[in-house]
């Protein structure tokens, strides 16, 4: 069995409330990043994050530290301590159980407007299809794809976007595949893509490599959502960076 789990950085949203337009605001993000974890060892990630945790949480001298004050909160990379954050770092460094893809797509109002009809599911679906078009699939293996709910996508969506995906890879083949919406508190797997997800941002907003070169060999595909190399416009991060994993 080969599982997936699928998370996100940034957000599909164009408007905000009242038809706001939130490209013209100063924070705006301009970019959504989508990241893909695979592993044929989940049962045994699954163990090592929980166990990990918890060695942390009883560590005296981590004792106060917010986020292991939150249940469920497993790891997350943009809301733990630098210290936590840096031992989790250290824990994915030593495994050699997983791999992960990347789709990115820069956020262009012209483009949601025409392509997408001011849709934010569909543009965020568009996305979800091209990473998923990053991985072989083959008949003789068993999949399981799990997708991190963070707003109202329901299972019926993720499906027909994993049929879209399959069908153009694999010609029709059918796949042997279940999938579902999952809630990241249950899914402590998805602590390692949320990690990897942060890596590449501190890269490409930061111009700060170290995270991601640290765990360079882990990755197995990046791509632009139409399926180029990505181009990253003025953002920090170089097209060169990426050709190793095209």
């Amino acid at each position: 069995m080969k599982y997936y789990y699928i998370d996100e950085s940034g957000d599909a949203d164009f408007y905000g409330k009242r038809g706001k337009r939130l490209w013209e605001l100063e924070n705006w993000n301009n970019s959504l990043l989508l990241g893909m974890l695979e592993t044929e060892n989940r049962k045994l990630l699954r163990e090592d994050i929980l166990a990990f945790h918890r060695v942390l949480r009883d560590d005296k001298y981590f004792k106060g530290i917010a986020s292991f004050d939150k249940p469920e909160h497993f790891f997350h990379a943009k809301d733990d301590h630098p210290e936590i954050r840096a031992e989790f770092f250290k824990f994915l460094r030593g495994r050699n159980d997983f791999k992960c893809y990347f789709s990115m797509v820069g956020k262009d109002a012209k483009v949601f407007d025409e392509q997408f009809k001011n849709n934010p599911k569909q543009f965020y679906f568009h996305v979800v299809e091209h990473l998923l078009k990053l991985k072989d699939y083959t008949e003789e293996d068993k999949h399981c794809f799990y997708l991190s709910r963070r707003t109202k996508h329901t299972h019926a969506d993720f499906d027909k976007v994993i049929k879209n995906a399959v069908d153009h890879k694999m010609a029709g083949t059918n796949l042997n595949y279940k999938a579902d919406v999952v809630k990241s508190s249950e899914f402590p797997e998805l602590s390692v893509i949320d990690y990897m997800l942060w890596a590449v941002q501190r890269g490409r907003l930061k111009g700060e490599f170290r995270f991601l070169d640290a765990l360079s060999d882990k990755v197995d595909g990046i791509v632009y959502a139409d399926g180029s190399l990505i181009n990253c416009g003025n953002d920090k991060m170089s097209v060169e960076y990426f050709i190793k994993w095209a």
